[in-house]
């Protein structure tokens, strides 16, 4: 017998400028897009000794392997012993189900969580935030704990750094509040800037993990560590500057922030030959002001800001123009009768 359902619907992201600085206290600016990602969850009275819990999903329509793992079934009690690694399209609900376990041990429930997506986590986009961000919502609506975005974002930011070790919420706060966004991760204060800001979307083929890439930037930073500092300190101050230029939509110098920052990921060594080919060649197009990558770096998107329906991807011929809008929409919650 079905007690009750509930979902939880949130959009992907992309950071538009303080990518790295902000794990280390900078603020960053960040966008929701137009590619959401659905959370529902079933709680029916328990079965057994302990709860039982179902995980399914759906992104396997963007893997190579299709018949790869899609569903899990497991009992709360044994939530410890799952080795996330081996569910790696699991591993951000697992953490939020394992954050939550004495919770879910108590209620009484057995609990059928089903993910559908129209992110692909190949490509980045805020597919993790948003996964956390959903699961979490809909877990605090069937044990009656939800309260505030406020305490979303910080359970989700634990969840995050469970996972990675390290994590700003930068993410989280675009798919809980939607629009452009500024986060100030020390107090994780979020203000809305702009209901959308005009931008192209290039994935570039290719993508190292997040996780992989914030270690590679935390081992040079312990060799350089002040020059790191300065270079962290420049980043906050084109985003303090770029939120002035978005506000008054003004691309033009807005763009020239977006190069500038650019250089600095270069500086950082969070780009490659391919992404500089991907910025450079969109720079090259009058419809766009500037451009820079977008997200951790040696992988993923790059953005530039304007809009282009067709993109030269000379010297990058794997790089793929994506059909991606900004999107006001945020989090959006349901109880199912």
């Amino acid at each position: 017998m079905v007690l009750e359902s509930y979902s939880s619907t949130c959009p992907g992201s992309l950071m538009v400028m303080g990518e790295h600085a902000v794990l280390y206290g900078s603020p960053a600016i960040v966008v929701a897009i137009d590619k959401y990602l659905t959370v529902t969850l079933t709680v029916t009275p328990k079965q057994q000794a302990f709860s039982q819990v179902s995980v399914s999903t759906d992104i396997n329509k963007f893997s190579n392997n299709p018949d790869s793992e899609s569903y899990l079934e497991f009992n709360i009690a044994d939530i410890e012993n799952i080795h996330a690694k081996s569910f790696n399209k699991f591993v951000y609900i697992l953490a939020v189900i394992k954050h939550f376990k004495n919770e879910i041990t108590i209620s009484g429930l057995d609990y059928k969580f089903n993910i559908t997506s129209e992110i692909n986590p190949s490509m980045g986009l805020g597919s993790s935030a948003a996964i956390t961000v959903a699961s979490i919502d809909v877990l605090l609506q069937a044990l009656g704990l939800k309260e505030n975005n406020a305490q979303l974002l910080t359970v989700g930011r634990v969840v995050i750094e469970n996972v990675q070790g390290k994590g700003s919420g930068a993410d989280l706060a675009a798919s809980i509040y939607g629009k452009v966004i500024i986060y100030q991760p020390a107090d994780q204060s979020v203000e809305i800037i702009a209901d959308s800001i005009p931008l192209t979307v290039v994935y570039c083929g290719y993508k190292l993990s997040t996780k992989e890439v914030v270690r590679i930037i935390a081992d040079k930073i312990k060799n350089n560590s002040q020059i790191y500092k300065d270079i962290f300190i420049l980043i906050s101050k084109i985003v303090q500057q770029a939120k002035v230029y978005i506000v008054k939509q003004n691309w033009l110098e807005l763009g020239q922030l977006f190069n500038q920052h650019y250089g600095l990921q270069e500086a950082l060594g969070t780009s490659d030959q391919t992404l500089a080919n991907i910025v450079y060649n969109l720079r090259n197009d009058s419809n766009i002001y500037g451009a820079k990558i977008s997200g951790s770096g040696l992988g993923d998107c790059v953005i530039g800001l304007g809009k282009i329906s067709d993109f030269n991807n000379k010297n990058c011929s794997n790089s793929q123009l994506l059909d991606i809008n900004m999107s006001s929409r945020g989090l959006s919650s349901q109880k199912h009768e």
